[in-house]
């Protein structure tokens, strides 16, 4: 196991320093954020936009807003963070293959399975 431990820091540290791990907390906070601020602003949009609205024909009731609206936003909101996360990590057994380290890893004895679940392992 002493083998996965190490390819499981090596994995890390080139997360930290690719810089990925800042972008990844940083889109992480701007999605837990930007559900609650938009449950919570949205009201004072729809009363700001009331005016207008009812030039159009369209009439605006009130609006309610509670904890289950914001979970709501950030559920309907998660598939756009998983897209994001997925197109920063798609290529990282093409650039080991590319580069020529993941053939030296498979050919020194570390098993298959020990690599997929080092690379795998940040992702959850």
């Amino acid at each position: 196991m002493s083998a996965f431990t190490a390819f499981i820091k090596k994995e890390f540290l080139g997360l930290f320093r690719s810089g990925k791990a800042v972008i990844l907390l940083l889109i992480s906070v701007l999605f837990g954020i930007m559900n609650p601020a938009i449950a919570k602003l949205t009201p004072w949009m729809m009363e700001s936009m009331a005016d207008s609205m009812a030039e159009t024909g369209l009439v605006v009731t009130a609006v309610e807003v509670d904890a289950m609206t914001s979970w709501t936003q950030f559920y309907k909101n998660a598939p756009m963070a998983l897209i994001v996360f997925l197109l920063m990590f798609a290529g990282i057994l093409t650039s080991e293959y590319q580069s020529g380290t993941l053939i030296g890893m498979v050919t020194k004895g570390i098993s298959r399975w020990k690599i997929l679940a080092a690379k795998k392992s940040w992702f959850s």
